[in-house]
């Protein structure tokens, strides 16, 4: 997910988003591991626009908390990068 993030094309954004978005009733343990690696992809990329979808996703919420709490995390990780660059 990290090079994924790293290439900061709408198309690969996209799709992280659309992971970060993504539920189902089947393989839930799944789902919250696929999310925990796009957030992670999104905070070491470093891009402006990988903050903004970090922003957006957690004002929306996520359930499991720890999946909110990494994305807290990622937020003020990739906002301190992007401020001394």
């Amino acid at each position: 997910m990290r090079r994924l993030a790293t290439t900061n094309s709408l198309e690969a954004l996209h799709y992280m988003r659309g992971m970060l978005q993504a539920s189902g009733l089947f393989s839930k343990k799944k789902i919250l591991e696929h999310k925990r690696y796009v957030i992670a992809g999104l905070a070491n990329s470093g891009s402006i626009n990988a903050y903004k979808i970090l922003v957006t996703e957690v004002k929306r919420g996520f359930k499991d908390s720890s999946v909110a709490s990494a994305a807290q995390r990622a937020c003020e990780v990739l906002k301190q990068r992007l401020l001394i660059k």
